[in-house]
């Protein structure tokens, strides 16, 4: 600026200032989400050329509306980001989601695709004889992977013979009723939920006959082994491990040894529990890695030894894995 002076005062001029002028933002809105959205699990959305601070709000144009109406704030620079979950129910497609900024008012759509991924299943027998009697009803114990919830169905063959729900530890028991003489070949068949894909047991093949003699009222018996857990990882704590057990009649004491093949896994006491006897093992944390089959019990009671049917269930040693610890600083 200059001063053009009078009768008194010669002319003058200021410092030079320099003014930086910006151009106000761009309002044009656009959603960016991912390429596909596994329901259940939290998605994040982001946005961009909202007004700056305008608060955006978000919603579903399917009827009904996948979840209720949401909003969020933009920054400075007119860039929002929001997360969202969705039911883990929601079936697999593409939906409209809206937003429109309160400033704006614009309203933008994108859409979302959902593809539920369903986690890998494992289902094993727990419990299971390899050879019965006419005379005997068959029952079978199986497990699934631990937070798998659903149902299980045992089948002979093709012939579906029973059903059942899994309880709060993945687990399942599953009477068959008395079958023909013969050969029979038992799977368990998982059917899924939300999360777990369906799977299906290994064959196992139960050989049926018929009695020839009548067995005494008090012959002494050992049930088939029954594992509390398919697997456990080497090492584990004791609280990991598995167990396995057996339920002696006709006897109310003596030593049970539990076999995997020739392989010892170790003894126990029989123990009166209620009006059962049973003997229960706690798997060694040291038992190596690998597959143990053939699994047997035997009694030793006074000058008796009795042992029991192989069960036709595969226990499992596995190499431990290492958990990740996320490690947040104190703010």
């Amino acid at each position: 600026m200059r001063y053009l002076g009078d009768a008194w005062y010669s002319s003058s001029a200021t410092a030079a200032a320099t003014v930086t002028v910006t151009a106000p933002p761009v309002i044009d809105p656009a959603l960016v989400v991912p390429a596909s959205v596994d329901p259940g699990r939290p998605t994040t959305i982001t946005g961009t050329g909202f007004a700056p601070k305008e608060t955006v709000t978000f919603s579903w144009t399917h009827v009904p509306a996948l979840t209720d109406e949401w909003t969020a704030t933009a920054n400075a620079g007119g860039q929002v980001s929001t997360v969202v979950t969705l039911p883990r129910a929601t079936a697999d497609g593409s939906y409209t989601l809206r937003a429109v900024g309160s400033v704006s008012a614009t309203p933008i759509t994108a859409a979302v695709v959902v593809s539920a991924v369903m986690l890998a299943s494992e289902t094993a027998f727990l419990a299971v004889p390899t050879e019965l009697s006419t005379e005997d009803a068959l029952t079978v114990q199986v497990g699934v992977t631990e937070g798998a919830t659903g149902t299980v169905e045992l089948f002979d063959g093709a012939q579906s013979l029973a059903s059942a729900t899994l309880d709060e530890d993945s687990i399942a028991t599953l009477g068959g009723g008395k079958l023909s003489a013969g050969s029979h070949t038992l799977t368990v068949k998982y059917s899924g939920d939300e999360w777990y894909a369906n799977s299906v047991t290994g064959a196992v093949t139960v050989t049926v006959t018929a009695p020839s003699v009548p067995e005494p009222e008090e012959t002494v018996k050992v049930a088939v082994p029954v594992l509390s857990k398919a697997s456990q990882a080497y090492q584990s704590v004791t609280a990991k491990r598995a167990t396995i057990s057996t339920t002696v009649s006709g006897a109310t004491s003596g030593t049970v040894t539990f076999r995997a093949g020739n392989t010892v896994l170790g003894t126990a006491l029989v123990v009166k529990s209620g009006s059962a006897y049973p003997a229960t093992l706690r798997l060694p944390a040291t038992l190596k890695i690998g597959s143990y089959t053939n699994l047997t019990a035997t009694l030793v009671t006074g000058k008796t030894s009795v042992t029991s049917t192989a069960s036709g269930a595969t226990f499992k040693v596995v190499k431990a894995t290492t958990a990740k610890v996320t490690v947040k600083a104190k703010k």
